[in-house]
């Protein structure tokens, strides 16, 4: 998918099959996946560590309430 596809993206499912949202939530969670390692190897070079990932996993599988939640 191209940047200027996924950028022209509504917020809504109104008018998209279920398999199409579902490419395209697999297509952004890929994205942002990518995108933060990417930052953090050699942007911010910082290695990947045990407390990172546990973090990262944890803001992927419940947001940013679960963040706040940890701590």
């Amino acid at each position: 998918m191209t940047t200027a596809r996924r950028t022209t993206m509504t917020m809504t499912t109104e008018g998209h099959d279920h398999d199409q949202l579902r490419r395209r939530t697999t297509d952004l969670i890929f994205d942002v996946i990518a995108g933060t390692v990417v930052h953090l190897a050699p942007v911010s070079a910082e290695l990947v560590a045990g407390l990172w990932v546990a973090t990262f996993t944890t803001l992927l599988e419940h947001g940013l309430k679960g963040i706040a939640a940890e701590n």
